[in-house]
């Protein structure tokens, strides 16, 4: 990350020559440039090559493997040596995934009328109001669970490194596992080892990864929690707030420098919310549908007594309904963040936590709770889909989770840790409304195929924290 202008510059349109762009892809540029997108251009993007199957895999990346150097001297009258051997390896990428999203409206809606007989506009309409959105947070969430899954070096905020016994089960909400500033040395040390093993040569404690100007350059991305952790504590001293030099590597948020690495806030929509030591966990027992869990504004109940939410009526259902006799006063409290979510998994460490890169998994904020009629309000209308009775044998529609959330923060030598092998660009349509008696339905969608890769996992780290958490209440480990 030599510049702010190479960092910003990656996205996935970027894999398609300049040449064949559009005035859609100009506008999905834009929108990748914003300040609340940073995980996107951490990756690689490239075009799969056109003939190469669905589930062929496409080689690339190809280098020569170094050879050993035997310094022995030779014989004085020898006539013959043996050769020195060269091999070469390779690394393959799969491109085999489809992802995509729809926006639709009445053709009788404001937003509708003004374009009803420009397809282009229509289009352009609905990516600014909400498609542009909905395409940089997929690829958001596409590129940092790329980064999660794919990571081969993994410690917790204690220096342990990750394994059967640490893991994020071992966070008992005491701050042990708070980030600890001794890390970074520890990260350079291992890095200037690791980086041999794909630059070619060793590092050295200033300059770990040759080439990339590390101490200058290198990027500690902490969400914000971390990052109030640190400022507010005894490492403070040693630390510089890059704001007031006017430094030119300040990417997006607020940043911080110790020992000449820069330290970023990347904020707090990729917190792994309930990720860890589940607190309380209970079964939604009816269908959440569009809409529902947030207060009846027919009833004039107003959410802090300003907001009328959502939508009022009988045709919404204003709470989550869970299990009866599942929680108890207290579980769910006013300002606790909680995951609606219907796959768990153990792969954090803890068993049947929640599954936080599932694109099912919502994090909604409590209003209010009923043990008595075990019910959950929550602050906005859900906007996920809950009708179907789990596959799991529950006999639930979803899951409820209140747990210990999650900070991960990302040690970042050089960019390029994933790669996504593009095979279809961005591309949108505007569907008719074919089978209704009266057509009144305006959709567009957008679609595009390809898949994330690793690359280079031994030029990162992530560090998985506890961290201070303040909603509407005080600050305390959460």
């Amino acid at each position: 990350m030599a510049t702010l202008e190479q960092y910003l510059d990656m996205h996935p349109t970027a894999a398609w020559n300049r040449n064949s762009w559009d005035e859609r892809d100009a506008a999905i540029d834009v929108r990748f440039h914003e300040p609340d997108v940073f995980f996107t251009p951490l990756a690689n993007y490239v075009q799969m090559p056109v003939g190469v199957g669905l589930n062929q895999k496409w080689y690339t990346g190809r280098e020569m493997i170094a050879s050993h150097a035997n310094h022995n001297p030779i014989g004085w009258y020898q006539r013959f040596i043996d050769g020195i051997y060269l091999d070469s390896r390779e690394r393959a990428l799969y491109s085999r995934k489809r992802y995509g999203g729809k926006a639709q409206w009445d053709s009788n809606d404001e937003l509708v009328t003004r374009f009803s007989n420009d397809n282009d506009g229509l289009i352009a309409m609905a990516m600014n109001a909400s498609l542009l959105n909905n395409v940089t947070t997929v690829h958001e969430k596409i590129a940092r669970d790329a980064v999660l899954r794919f990571a081969q070096n993994k410690f917790l905020g204690n220096l342990s490194q990750w394994d059967a016994t640490h893991n994020v089960s071992s966070f008992d909400g005491t701050g042990s596992n708070k980030f600890d500033i001794k890390y970074l040395e520890e990260m350079s040390l291992r890095l200037a080892i690791r980086s041999g093993e794909h630059k070619g040569k060793f590092g050295d404690y200033a300059n770990p990864v040759p080439g990339e100007q590390f101490r200058d350059n290198v990027l500690l991305a902490v969400p914000t929690s971390v990052y109030w952790d640190l400022w507010n504590s005894s490492a403070r001293e040693w630390m510089v707030d890059l704001r007031q030099l006017s430094d030119q590597r300040v990417i997006n948020g607020g940043k911080i420098q110790y020992r000449n690495i820069t330290v970023q806030d990347y904020g707090v929509s990729m917190t792994l919310w309930n990720a860890g030591r589940i607190l309380k966990q209970v079964k939604v027992t009816e269908p959440i549908m569009w809409g529902d869990g947030s207060p009846d504004p027919e009833t004039g109940v107003a959410v802090d007594n300003i907001w009328l939410t959502g939508q009022g009526g009988a045709a919404v259902t204003h709470y989550i309904q869970c299990e009866a006799g599942s929680f108890i006063a207290g579980d769910f409290k006013y300002g606790d963040f909680i995951n609606v979510h219907t796959m768990r998994t153990n792969e954090m460490g803890v068993t049947g936590g929640c599954d936080n890169l599932d694109g099912m998994t919502i994090t909604v904020e409590v209003v209010s709770s009923d043990p008595v009629t075990a019910r959950i309000v929550v602050r906005k209308p859900i906007t996920e889909l809950y009708d179907k009775v789990l596959a799991d044998g529950s006999g639930a529609y979803a899951y409820v989770t209140a747990a210990q959330h999650v900070h991960p923060c990302y040690a970042i030598g050089a960019r390029g840790m994933v790669t996504w092998a593009g095979r279809e660009k961005i591309t949108w349509n505007t569907p008719s409304d074919e089978e209704a008696d009266f057509k009144s339905i305006k959709r567009v969608t957008w679609q595009e195929r390809g898949e994330m890769n690793t690359w280079d996992p031994d030029l990162y780290e992530i560090v998985y924290c506890e961290g201070s958490f303040a909603n509407r209440g005080n600050v305390s480990i959460r």
